[in-house]
């Protein structure tokens, strides 16, 4: 007499949805526990640890000079405010197709001689479009300008100095005047306004705990939010988020980096150094307009907020209008402008040569028809 076996009393189709939960359950957690460890990974390659590991690049000649990456040509920077800095005395070295020269200070300027009676020196405080990224170093829009003085006023000796480095924000460039600036005697401080001065310099040390509880590293990443490591370097846009924006998982040395009301406490500090030196202020917005709006608004933001100090100031956007205009026959559209001659390429919207020298032009004519190249150079 056969016998059947005791049913359990968890009906089949019960266990089996157990077991797929059980499975999903197991699944999420090995998940998560492996962005946790890519998390821990990337923090080991913050710009600190990268830095260190570099070496100085190899100078080359001017037949044959050194390909570097943005990496190579920036070293730690030594005061709080100034996470990075460029190497000083570069040269023989090609970032972005064109050689880049820096002089013993770190600037992209030529090497700095004694200031005489007849010298007359503006200092330049921007970020990778006053640099020139992408554009040679006498295409720049500040050395573009120092020829354009030169030519018209002789009589004096125009230094114009390109303090700017890629991915700097309002604070960095007022700590780099403050830092290595001033030591330089300034008659003029051209601030060059970008959209995104409000935020994190470009490459920061940013680092997250894999620890934290208090969210799913898994859930970021499926999202699009997780954070991935440069090889290189830490970028901030690798580290971004849309409900947090740039203040995800910010370290407190960096809280006073970034922010309006950083932004507008360095203005203030920019305006008593103008005020306790006696040397004007010229601000200078390259472009303030966006099909998608966000950074080149804070463009106009920045800009008002400039003339609120008593800056004297530029808005380049209608005379960028024009020039695409002329070009194009088309008004000014981002699809439109970056397949311009105005850019580097239409994958790199940076300043072309041909919009430096117009940006130049223009600031050029805006100092003459203020009235501040007079008072500069006096009766």
């Amino acid at each position: 007499m056969s016998t059947t076996p005791e049913e359990s009393p968890i009906p089949r189709w019960k266990q089996r949805l157990l077991a797929l939960l059980v499975s999903f359950v197991l699944m999420i957690l090995g998940g998560e526990i492996f962005c946790r460890w890519q998390v821990h990974q990337a923090n080991a390659h913050n710009l600190e640890a990268v830095l260190a590991g570099r070496t100085r690049p190899v100078e080359g000649t001017s037949q044959e000079l050194t390909p570097v990456s943005f990496g190579d040509v920036i070293r730690m920077g030594t005061d709080s405010k100034i996470v990075y800095e460029l190497h000083p005395n570069l040269q023989g070295v090609n970032f972005k197709g064109h050689e880049v020269r820096t002089n013993h200070l770190g600037f992209r300027s030529a090497p700095q001689v004694p200031k005489e009676a007849n010298t007359i020196t503006i200092i330049g405080l921007g970020d990778s479009i006053q640099f020139g990224h992408g554009v040679g170093q006498d295409d720049c829009y500040l050395e573009q300008l120092r020829l354009l003085l030169q030519a018209a006023y002789p009589r004096h000796d125009w230094r114009v100095i390109n303090t700017a480095v890629p991915g700097y924000n309002t604070v960095m460039e007022v700590a780099t005047l403050e830092a290595k600036g001033m030591a330089l005697e300034p008659d003029l401080i051209l601030l060059g306004v970008c959209g995104n001065d409000e935020g994190l310099p470009v490459y920061v040390n940013l680092a997250q705990d894999p620890y934290d509880l208090g969210h799913s590293f898994l859930w970021r990443k499926l999202r699009g939010h997780q954070p991935d490591s440069e090889p290189g370097l830490v970028h901030k846009n690798t580290r971004r988020d849309d409900e947090q924006g740039s203040t995800f998982d910010l370290p407190g040395r960096y809280e006073q980096l970034q922010g309006w009301k950083s932004l507008v406490s360095a203005l203030e500090r920019l305006k008593e150094i103008s005020a306790d030196n006696q040397i004007p202020v010229f601000a200078m917005a390259s472009i303030t307009y966006s099909d998608h709006g966000h950074e080149a608004n804070h463009a106009s933001q920045i800009l008002a907020a400039c003339e609120d100090q008593g800056f004297s100031v530029l808005d380049m956007q209608p005379y960028l209008d024009q020039a695409l205009f002329a070009e194009t026959g088309k008004p000014f559209r981002e699809g439109v402008y970056k397949h311009s001659s105005l850019v580097v390429s239409r994958f790199n919207l940076h300043p072309s040569a041909s919009q430096h020298k117009l940006i130049a032009q223009k600031c050029f004519e805006h100092l003459e028809e203020s009235g501040t190249l007079n008072r500069l150079m006096g009766p």
